[in-house]
């Protein structure tokens, strides 16, 4: 098994956690771990979870989704490995259901990660 990877997660300038992250579906670019949120998470955490909301709810339709991922990607998720090295995925995605369990734990998921990067970071 691949060791994980520590990496920095950043809204904008604003440094709102870390995680370790590891393949999930390497062929399809996929790589995520458990997020841990720093004091600064609140304040993206309202458009995380709108997005969660959206994407769980079947009567969302397709202008309140296509809002909530707009809304996702203003955040300018950005994420780094402790050396400093940037990741560009295709999507930063954070899953976050503790609205709905508080025990839950928040995920994120680096989508479409570009393999020259992925081998880069993780031999794979």
């Amino acid at each position: 098994m691949t060791s994980p990877v520590s990496v920095l997660v950043f809204a904008g300038k604003t440094y709102i956690g870390r995680a370790e992250i590891r393949p999930l579906q390497p062929r399809m670019g996929v790589y995520g771990g458990r997020f841990d949120p720093e004091f600064t998470y609140s304040t993206v955490e309202p458009a995380i979870r709108r997005l969660m909301e959206c994407t769980m709810d079947p009567s969302a339709g397709e202008a309140e989704l296509r809002s909530a991922f707009r809304e996702r990607d203003s955040l300018q998720l950005e994420v780094r490995s402790d050396a400093g090295f940037v990741f560009h995925p295709a999507a930063v995605h954070i899953q976050d259901a503790t609205a709905w369990n508080p025990l839950a734990p928040i995920e994120l998921h680096l989508l479409g990660l570009p393999p020259e990067e992925a081998k880069a970071a993780f031999g794979t």
